[in-house]
């Protein structure tokens, strides 16, 4: 096949390039960095796509996503540019989304991921909603450095929140099989639930020390102090990522990953545990 990825150079974009390519399949895509490589083009949504670029493309992967505070108009018209290209060249369309996709959910990431959703919508198109993806890169790579470089940890209520994981080479198997056979529909991918302070013993016993103390963060004011200071780009990035932890502890999705794998994901402690010695040690 001949794919074409948004955000090729991004954490899940550079996965997704990685495992196609192992399967034997020719990967071009866009990357926000200066293109180094035939078949790589500089862009970011919002910008005009290039008739040429999905000449010849089978499926198109749609990973890119600005999270600068701000950015909706600017991800809703460069979502609804690459599926307009998409359906123009016959091209199967597929969006990552994310668990925190709800028309209703409390922060604009996962209102804006709901509303492009809709544009992925009928024949020709689908959806997949990854959990954490867990893997060397992305929040999950943070919370790792956070684990590995603090001496307490600040958790929003202790951590008792759950957390969704999804292995990362799980969400590219799911990815390839989507397009292989131009599935349409929605996909809510998930291995499983643990709360945020066990993820954070899991990372802990795979770096080789002790798990850090865990002090609980008071949300209530913290949110209302963030709320304060919302003009503050770190303020506002900071406020999205509480609401969003909690929201989605509060909220569960009926994942579909083992049936479109055909067998068992990567369980949450496994995936955990390996991903987070491969950041430890450097690899993917």
């Amino acid at each position: 096949m001949r794919l074409f990825i948004t955000g090729v150079s991004g954490f899940v974009g550079g996965e997704l390039r990685r495992h196609f390519e192992q399967n034997g399949h020719q990967v071009l895509g866009t990357t926000t960095r200066a293109a180094s490589a035939p078949g790589l083009f500089s862009h970011r949504l919002g910008e005009a796509v290039e008739r040429g670029w999905l000449d010849g493309v089978d499926v198109l992967v749609h990973a890119a996503w600005d999270l600068a505070p701000g950015a909706s108009a600017r991800n809703l018209a460069g979502s609804a540019a690459w599926r307009e290209a998409a359906a123009a060249r016959g091209a199967h369309a597929s969006f990552i989304s994310s668990y925190s996709a709800y028309a209703d959910f409390p922060t604009a990431y996962g209102r804006d991921k709901a509303a492009a959703e809709t544009l992925f919508d009928g024949p020709g198109a689908s959806t997949l909603r990854p959990a954490l993806v867990v893997g060397a890169g992305g929040l999950f790579a943070r919370l790792v450095g956070m684990v590995r470089n603090r001496r307490v940890l600040l958790l929003p209520d202790g951590g008792r929140h759950a957390v969704e994981l999804l292995d990362v080479a799980d969400l590219c198997e799911a990815v390839l099989l989507c397009a292989r056979e131009r599935r349409a529909g929605a996909h809510d991918l998930s291995a499983g639930r643990l709360p945020l302070r066990q993820v954070c013993a899991v990372i802990a016993r795979a770096l080789g020390r002790r798990e850090p103390p865990i002090a609980p963060l008071p949300l209530a004011p913290v949110l209302f102090a963030l709320e304060a200071l919302a003009r503050h780009p770190r303020a506002a990035e900071l406020r999205e990522r509480l609401l969003g932890y909690v929201e989605n502890g509060r909220r569960e999705r009926h994942s579909t990953l083992g049936a479109l794998l055909g067998r068992a994901p990567i369980l949450p402690v496994t995936s955990v545990l390996s991903r987070a010695a491969g950041v430890r040690l450097g690899a993917g």
